[in-house]
């Protein structure tokens, strides 16, 4: 599909050839990969990578429910509440600079909550407001982050309480 989607074949000239413009055009056009970088190596190659997107979050929106991968990457849309996937509250302002952040902020979240055990167990991440974000543990403990700053200290500080390090915090029936 990918092949027959890019509009080449054996025997093409790799002149005029814009590995971007592939890139872009396979993106948009097949909505379950999340990464796609064409390029070329002379004398006459392309090279296509890829990473399949995973379905991670869900969000409701105009009474349906988006399913986002990783990236945010809208894969789908569904008319009741899917299940499996991490609730998004968010309301990210309109601008590029506000998206860009709020995604960072993101990523830099879900990377943290992996590193120290939590993402599996995660139910909603709320960031409808950047300047008190939180996320819901397994349905029962709710983590009140505040800004990014220290994103990665106070994911850690949450992750010692919540999964009981040292004997010393919540235990699973808390």
């Amino acid at each position: 599909q990918i092949i027959e989607l890019l509009g080449i074949s054996e025997g093409d000239s790799l002149f005029g050839f814009s590995a971007r413009e592939k890139s872009q055009f396979l993106l948009s056009n097949l909505p379950y990969l999340d990464v796609v970088d064409v390029g070329t190596q002379m004398p006459g190659t392309v090279v296509v990578k890829v990473q399949p997107a995973t379905e991670r979050f869900m969000m409701e929106y105009a009474g349906q429910w988006l399913v986002l991968s990783d990236h945010l990457k809208v894969l789908r849309t569904s008319d009741s509440q899917p299940d499996g996937l991490i609730w998004l509250e968010a309301d990210i302002p309109q601008g590029q600079a506000s998206h860009i952040s709020a995604q960072d902020t993101l990523e830099q979240m879900m990377t943290a909550l992996e590193e120290n055990g939590l993402k599996d167990g995660i139910s909603v991440i709320d960031m409808t407001d950047l300047s008190e974000l939180n996320f819901l543990y397994q349905g029962r403990v709710s983590v009140t982050l505040g800004t990014a700053n220290n994103l990665d200290y106070k994911i850690r500080f949450a992750a010692t309480l919540i999964l009981d390090v040292n004997g010393t915090g919540l235990t699973s029936s808390d």
